[in-house]
């Protein structure tokens, strides 16, 4: 919309033409600010429909897969507390296999470091057997 200047006249309806002119150009500001927020408004609602909708979708294939992994089992039949011990049990022995790796180091450390003649006979025997075996 175009907005014509009023023209120089008296002064008394210059005014009233100024203030005519100033209020078209703020009434014409106002529908343009109008319209921009309106398509702000629609695009920021649209983009956040589409973002609660991805949202829901990720929470629905996340609650599926944390059901198929508990669900999963019980239908094949396998016992789940067996499972549990056998877990258990295995990091037990892998932590008896390291505490045992350790005090085998430390027996041999023991061994090397002590006197030939103040070695003990499992001494003597294991540092005889990994000396044969190298």
């Amino acid at each position: 919309m175009s907005i014509a200047r009023p023209a120089a006249t008296e002064p008394v309806p210059l005014r009233k033409a100024l203030v005519d002119y100033w209020l078209a150009v703020s009434d014409e500001r106002d529908r343009y600010l109008k319209r921009i927020l309106a398509a702000w408004r629609e695009g920021w609602l649209s983009g956040h429909a589409a973002g609660y909708a991805a949202g829901y979708a990720t929470a629905e294939e996340d609650m599926a897969a944390a059901w198929h992994e508990i669900a999963d089992p019980v239908s094949r039949g396998r016992d789940l507390k067996a499972e549990g011990w056998e877990r258990r049990i295995a990091a037990a022995t892998a932590e008896e296999r390291d505490a045992a790796r350790e005090h085998w180091r430390e027996f041999f450390r023991q061994a090397a470091a002590t006197r030939e003649d103040l070695r003990t006979d499992s001494q003597r025997a294991a540092l005889s057997l990994v000396r044969n075996t190298r």
